[in-house]
């Protein structure tokens, strides 16, 4: 606020308040505070000025400055009395709520119901900023922010907030606190919005001043070049010096010409009465649910975006883990086994923390299988528990037996070099009727020819070997009993 404002703005101010003034001393204002407004400013006399010099040669007197004391308490009583011209916006017939929320909540793996809702005229803080951006050329950019004045957050500024016909009469100025605060979160927006359009006038300034540098650097260096092929060589030396001290001089010029010079003020701050609904939904997905809640206008129909539990960040598609977490895609953790939703803020044992160390899809606890034999977990696709002796082992440690043609782990087929596992090496005589042999007879026509049988049982399967004279042959039942292997 430049001086000769701030002054007028002091004046009108102890006018309204009725403070009666006067001034003995050039520069110092002597003011009488009724008796309504002494507890507000903690006196009943002030003196004061706006020049700095004047409080280190006076006792007693009172500096009004930007960001003084005095200043912004005076600032606060203005802002808090009086009427102010509001405006209202009249939605015109908005769609029922369950379909504003289907248009603007996509849902990843939920299901949305609208548990309660609710409709109010909400004011808004509509804030116009002109930013001036100065360089060897002049620019001017406007901006219009608007804030809500319940959550503070900024809203899309459609054209009906901007019509004039939408004022009203005064109306006394309620909350005035949310005001500062939506101010500087106006701000922020304003920065932001801006700072594309600051970038660019910078880039394009220096790119001029890179040019303007090479076109003098370059007309000096022939000035000079020509002074040293003087025959003379004490002058041409001055001449030198000389072209280097204006060559300087000139650059400084195009530097302060060409340098960014950017000021913002606030045009206008206008409050308007927006239609707004209140809603509480609730979330849904397999077993657990969350209530959410969100706020619309009825002008422009939008909810702002949810933000991720995990990261902070804004989600175009929401989607909630098992223990009840908004989540986004980047930080969604989904087992590949039992498809369970975990983020990264999920404590143990929810957390789907685990990746297959073959294939790197994600497992929760109950779903990584830890190899018995090496390091790491690993999917059901991807492990193998032993047959013979049950332990889990990776693709690292199993082999597969070469009579039976099933996969052990290495331990089962390591007692002999010939590649035959622990359980076709247990092999015990078996009758004709054993009930095994029959189901092998009944499922291959090649077993009717064989006469003498063997067969031993692990955890998964049975294994019938069948003989004659000339040749042998294995048969594989699995636990139900079904031929998978015969050879």
């Amino acid at each position: 606020m430049k001086q000769p404002d701030l002054k007028g703005f002091v004046d009108r101010y102890f006018a309204s308040i009725g403070a009666t003034g006067h001034s003995d001393v050039p520069g110092v204002a002597h003011y009488e505070i009724p008796s309504g407004r002494r507890s507000w400013l903690n006196a009943s006399s002030l003196e004061v000025t706006l020049d700095p010099a004047l409080v280190e040669r006076y006792d007693n007197v009172e500096l009004l400055i930007p960001g003084s004391l005095l200043l912004d308490r005076i600032l606060e009583d203005a802002s808090s009395r009086g009427h102010h011209c509001v405006a209202r916006a009249e939605s015109g017939g908005a769609p029922p709520p369950a379909e504003v929320l289907a248009a603007n909540l996509r849902l990843r793996n939920a299901k949305a119901e609208i548990v309660s809702e609710e409709g109010l005229d909400l004011p808004y803080f509509l804030f116009t900023f002109r930013l001036t951006m100065v360089t060897d050329e002049k620019t001017e950019f406007l901006d219009q922010v608007l804030v809500s004045s319940r959550n503070l957050s900024e809203h899309s500024v459609a054209e009906l907030f901007l019509e004039e016909s939408l004022a009203l009469p005064e109306q006394p100025i309620e909350k005035q606190e949310r005001l500062f605060e939506a101010y500087y979160v106006a701000c922020g927006f304003f920065e932001k919005n801006v700072a594309p359009a600051v970038s660019a006038c910078r880039d394009s300034a220096n790119r001029r001043l890179e040019l303007e540098t090479t076109r003098i650097r370059d007309y000096f260096s022939g000035l000079m070049r020509e002074a040293q092929e003087s025959k003379y060589p004490q002058q041409a030396a001055l001449a030198v010096k000389a072209y280097e001290a204006e060559e300087k001089k000139r650059l400084e010029e195009a530097r302060l010409k060409y340098s960014l010079d950017a000021k913002v003020r606030l045009v206008s701050v206008r409050t308007i009465m927006v239609p707004t609904v209140l809603l509480t939904a609730r979330l849904t997905a397999s077993g657990v649910s969350k209530e959410i809640k969100v706020e619309y206008d009825e002008i422009g129909l939008e909810i702002p975006p949810l933000r991720c539990e995990g990261c902070s960040t804004e989600m175009v598609e929401v989607g909630l883990c098992a223990e009840g977490h908004l989540v986004c895609s980047k930080c969604e953790r989904v087992c590949v086994v039992c498809r369970r939703v975990s983020c990264p803020i999920c404590g143990e044992p929810s957390a789907v923390a685990k990746k297959c160390a073959e294939c790197k899809r994600p497992l929760c606890d109950r779903h990584a299988v830890k190899d018995e034999f090496g390091l790491g977990s690993y999917c059901p696709d991807h492990i193998l528990a032993c047959p013979s002796c049950g332990r889990n082992a990776s693709a690292a440690f199993i082999a597969r037996c070469r009579r039976c043609n099933q996969k052990y782990c290495f331990q089962c087929m390591a007692a002999r070099g010939e590649k035959v596992c622990a359980t076709c090496r247990a092999m015990e005589l078996a009758g004709a009727g054993d009930k095994d042999v029959s189901s092998v007879k009944s499922q291959s026509t090649d077993a009717a020819k064989f006469s003498k049988w063997r067969k031993a049982v692990n955890k998964r399967f049975k294994i019938i070997e069948g003989k004659s004279l000339l040749t042998r042959r294995t048969f594989v039942l699995d636990e139900n009993g079904v031929l998978v292997y015969e050879g």
